[in-house]
């Protein structure tokens, strides 16, 4: 295996485990074409509805020779059967390569406003190592959990957050109004 090889397979490795395959143009889709998208799981053994909005990827280079941050996120929210509640969550998974933990453990609002930050997993991918580079990929999946009301005031403009890390690490996410409107069009139904 040639050095560049070693250097790459990290990066390829973390590209494929994130899921690679294309998503549609977010900003070019209605928000009833989003809705659409929205899966939603009823089922007769859980106390909640279960919807799931439709992924949202972003690929962030992470520095020289370290390669590249692999973000899928989506919204997830439960619908309460007997009262209706709802509860929301931006799913977050990042697959990273290189540099060891970053310890994601926060996100905020532009202005500093923080947001209830809760981290799900965090596991170890897979190493290469050899003669001139070793290096390890990882993947931390965290959530933001969101109260109904502040989605909805929201749904005009849309949200971006930034998250942080330990290690200093910060990545910038965004969800577009027409990604709201779609989704929560689809929980109101739910509800």
């Amino acid at each position: 295996m040639t050095f560049v090889t070693r250097l790459m397979a990290p990066v390829l490795i973390s590209a494929v485990l994130s899921g690679c395959a294309a998503t549609p143009n977010v900003s070019s889709m209605s928000p009833s074409d989003i809705e659409q998208k929205v899966l939603v799981n009823n089922s007769e053994f859980d106390a909640n509805i279960r919807l799931t909005g439709m992924n949202l990827k972003k690929v962030e280079e992470s520095g020289f020779l370290t390669g590249y941050d692999y973000i899928n996120y989506m919204t997830r929210s439960w619908v309460n059967k007997e009262t209706s509640s709802v509860t929301h969550q931006v799913y977050i998974s990042i697959a990273y390569a290189a540099g060891g933990w970053r310890f994601y453990n926060s996100a905020t609002l532009k202005g500093g406003d923080p947001l209830e930050f809760t981290s799900i997993n965090r596991d170890v991918v897979g190493c290469q190592g050899g003669t001139y580079v070793s290096s390890c990929n990882y993947k931390e999946t965290i959530g933001i959990n969101l109260t109904d009301d502040f989605l909805q005031s929201k749904s005009d403009d849309g949200i971006s957050f930034r998250i942080s890390s330990q290690s200093g690490k910060e990545n910038v996410l965004n969800i577009p109004s027409n990604y709201l409107q779609g989704y929560l069009t689809a929980v109101k139904k739910a509800q």
